[in-house]
């Protein structure tokens, strides 16, 4: 199983997500947003990370970006309401390993972390 980092400024998105996947095993560790994040990765590193763009004090691009310099093997999935194939496009170019939409498909999500838990 994976140690997975959740961070999104939504409390109820965040319960919704680990209930998806703590009924896989993982071990879950939440944060309301990338700065928030950061500093719990220095205690513990994530396999991977589920990451709804809009969390409070980041944009997208800043939160990939130091996400995926933090963790020495990026794995991170991101959660957005904009579904446009650009900007999936986008979001895979700042690093992003899967992208999904928000609030995502139980079984999307499962695949998407066992994916990053795999490639870790």
């Amino acid at each position: 199983m994976a140690r997975v980092m959740i961070i999104d400024d939504s409390l109820s998105q965040r319960r919704d997500i680990r209930g998806i996947l703590q009924g896989d095993g993982h071990d879950i560790s939440e944060a309301s947003d990338c700065s928030d994040a950061l500093d719990i990765m220095e205690a513990e590193p994530p396999d991977c990370v589920v990451l709804g763009l809009m969390a409070a004090n980041f944009d997208g691009m800043l939160a990939l970006d130091a996400l995926t310099e933090k963790m020495t093997s990026p794995n991170v999935t991101v959660l957005t309401c904009d579904n446009q194939v650009t900007a999936y496009e986008k979001y895979f170019m700042w690093g992003a390993n899967n992208v999904l939409d928000q609030p995502p498909d139980p079984n999307a999500l499962r695949q998407a972390v066992k994916e990053s838990a795999l490639a870790a």
